[in-house]
């Protein structure tokens, strides 16, 4: 015996006592409790008893449910499956949330008799599927929910899908936990099919095509292909026709409820002796049909199975609706990542255009001149140069001023990441690919799709994923790591390093294929001590640019400074001046540059070495620059000397030397002397 008394709303006082084993609540008329109040679903909610108890579950009402207990409200939504167990003296609060209808539930367990069937004699309902969420085209859902057991259990079992689905179930999860508990539900089913069925151009859903979505067997699991399992596209058409469920039995001369005919050579070629069908979906070019099939002639279904069947399709429909949003949603936070981070990428550096690259000297001119002619190829570049030369801009001149700068440009430091998170970064990976890949990875490959990927410090790159780099640029497919899956890519690769690669291959450090891959367009940044006529024109574009970022005047720079800047070497080339030119304009204050604003080691660089041992420090700042001084001039002396004896040859100038290769190689950076001079 179940008492629902309403205890807010239009039928506040409105009492209902009933001894069966299951009662609706809705606005339609058929349910057992009609609630008028606006924000009451039709068919709201249900009551069942599953044995032990009843349990209140929410038929995904519009403005949803929830129950209070004592001083505590527990919303009835996806985190209770939709459904929870009722104590005698709980309250259900149905619509609206800040004035809810509200039932008082008191009950005591049903009559034996009533808890198998509690609608036995009621009408036999028209089961027609209109639309997957027009619940009110059943006569009595009522009826169907609890017309047998069975139904029960597998109403809790597409709340155990719900759950799945929240923690990421994949289609093939959600059709598996469909189709076993389908078998459960119907003993007699051999078959389990999910078919989707796409319209013709003329809507005509008799010449639709049809594929098996989903298919399973009793005994086993069939894969994808048609083939594996025969079926009748004539059962699946006539109930997207009809847009209603039926029943098919081949009892009788293959007649189907309604009395139309089937086409007698796919059922028997199928063995179908008896067939469960109800459309669903609300997708106007793809409609879906589940099919469950009696094919060992021993056992028939019932409208009664109808019923039951109609009732998961409804929930299965607005399974697999959750399940495309839940995805819809992950597609978009994985494509605004990855948006987010192709912006920032792309904002790092301003745009870079020709003119945006100052040089007079006549190698500037010439690299302009290639530039122009080179800029819309997509052949891949690789751009030498020390560092600090401007690789990365020449890399934006080449990428703003061609035919891909409507993509994205893309730019990375190999040397700044170990070798197995540049592979991550480069190429992606999968979600579980290694430890601590929580998800799925679109790579800067994907990223840069349609455009340009700078890779700079190229020489620094591991051999394997080397390899990986060479396969990409031959043929454009590359894989995420963890996946079996190919990805094609249209992008153009330029690669940078201040090392020469040509010596890297000789000594086995780079491959040999992949520099000659490479190298096919080969871009040289001279140093900046090699094109000292370029400082003026480079000191009059910095000192603006530099006045603009710190709101500084400029005041420009006397002859003296600007004497001085010439006879430096610049080893960091014109990063250094950038930075030397920012510390003194933020020094000066708006007035013209003097040799006093700048770093005491550039004013001593143009002093000879033996006027300046024969100078006498007056500060403890000029004693350190004037000891820094006198050990460049002792540094660049040493390395000079084993480079002439090697005739430029590095790795036997550090042999020679007896250091290591890449202490060497720092040397030759720090004193900013050029092996090829020694030539």
């Amino acid at each position: 015996m179940i008492r629902l008394t309403v205890q807010t709303g239009p039928e506040t006082g409105l009492t209902l006592e009933s001894d069966k084993g299951s009662v609706s609540l809705g606005k339609a008329p058929s349910n057992h409790l009609v609630l008028t109040d606006r924000y009451v679903s039709r068919y709201h909610g249900q009551i069942l008893w599953d044995g032990i108890r009843y349990v209140y579950i929410d038929l995904h009402s519009s403005n949803g449910s929830a129950l209070r207990r004592g001083g505590r409200v527990m919303p009835v939504d996806l985190e209770q499956n939709f459904q929870i167990r009722l104590e005698n003296g709980d309250f259900i609060l149905l619509g609206d949330r800040e004035n809810p209808t509200v039932v008082c539930v008191e009950w005591t367990p049903p009559r034996e008799a009533d808890k198998g069937a509690p609608f036995a004699d009621a009408e036999e309902p028209a089961i027609e599927v209109r639309d997957r969420t027009d619940v009110s085209a059943w006569k009595t859902i009522e009826g169907a929910l609890s017309a047998d057991a069975r139904a029960v259990t597998g109403l809790y079992r597409l709340g155990r899908i719900l759950t799945d689905l929240k923690e990421g179930a994949s289609p093939d999860s959600l059709f598996e936990a469909l189709a076993e508990a389908l078998f459960d539900t119907f003993p007699s089913a051999t078959h389990v099919m999910v078919a989707e069925a796409s319209q013709t151009e003329s809507g005509s859903s008799d010449r639709a095509a049809v594929r098996l979505k989903m298919q399973r067997c009793r005994n086993g699991t069939a894969g994808s292909a048609d083939e594996e399992i025969l079926f009748s596209r004539s059962l699946i058409r006539k109930a997207l026709c009809e847009r209603r469920g039926f029943l098919f039995s081949a009892c009788g001369g293959g007649a189907l409820a309604g009395g139309a005919s089937a086409e007698p050579e796919s059922v028997a070629r199928a063995h179908i002796s008896s067939s469960l069908l109800v459309p669903f979906g609300l997708d106007e070019d793809k409609k879906l049909v589940l099919q469950v099939d009696n094919r060992s002639g021993d056992g028939q279904f019932t409208l009664r199975d109808l019923e039951i069947l109609t009732v998961y399709s409804v929930h299965a429909s607005q399974i697999e609706n959750l399940y495309r949003r839940l995805n819809a949603l992950a597609d978009d936070k994985r494509a605004l990542k990855a948006e987010n981070v192709r912006l920032q990428l792309q904002i790092r550096t301003p745009t870079a255009k020709p003119e945006e690259i100052v040089g007079v000297s006549r190698a500037m001119q010439t690299l302009f001149g290639l530039l122009e002619r080179v800029a819309d190829l997509p052949t891949t570049v690789l751009i030498e140069g020390e560092t600090g030369t401007g690789k990365e801009l020449v890399a934006r001149a080449l990428h703003y001023n061609s035919r891909f700068r409507k993509g994205p440009f893309v730019a990375v430091n190999c040397a700044a990441l170990p070798e197995t998170l540049l592979e991550s970064e480069l190429f992606g990976h999968r979600k579980g690919a290694f430890t601590g890949a929580q998800e799925d990875k679109r790579g800067l490959f994907e990223l840069a799709d349609g455009g340009t990927l700078f890779l700079d410090e190229l020489g620094e790159m591991a051999h394997s994923t080397q390899t990986r780099l060479l396969r990409v640029l031959e043929d454009g497919v590359f894989r995420r790591l963890g996946e079996e899956r190919e990805r094609r890519v249209s992008v153009r690769v330029i690669g940078a390093t201040n090392k020469h690669l040509k010596e890297e291959v000789a000594n086995g450090r780079f491959r040999q294929d992949l520099y000659y891959r490479l190298s096919s367009l080969l871009l040289s940044i001279p140093p900046l001590r090699a094109r000292r006529e370029d400082i003026p024109p480079l000191c009059s574009h910095l000192t603006r640019k530099i006045s603009e970022k710190l709101g500084i005047p400029s005041g420009g720079l006397t002859r003296e400074a600007l004497e001085a800047l010439e006879r430096y070497d610049f080893p960091g080339n014109v990063r250094e001046l950038e930075n030397i030119l920012e510390g003194a304009i933020a020094q000066a204050g708006g007035r013209p540059l003097r040799v006093e604003d700048l770093p005491v080691h550039l004013r001593l660089s143009a002093v000879e070495p033996s006027e300046l041992r024969a100078a006498v420090p007056t500060s403890w700042e000029e004693l350190k620059e004037m000891k820094e001084a006198l050990w460049l001039d002792l540094e660049k002396r040493f390395v000079a000397h084993w480079l002439e004896k090697s005739k430029g040859v590095v790795t036997a100038a550090a042999k020679g030397a007896g250091v290591k290769r890449s202490q060497f190689h720092q040397l030759i950076a720090k004193t900013g002397l050029d092996p090829d001079r020694f030539r």
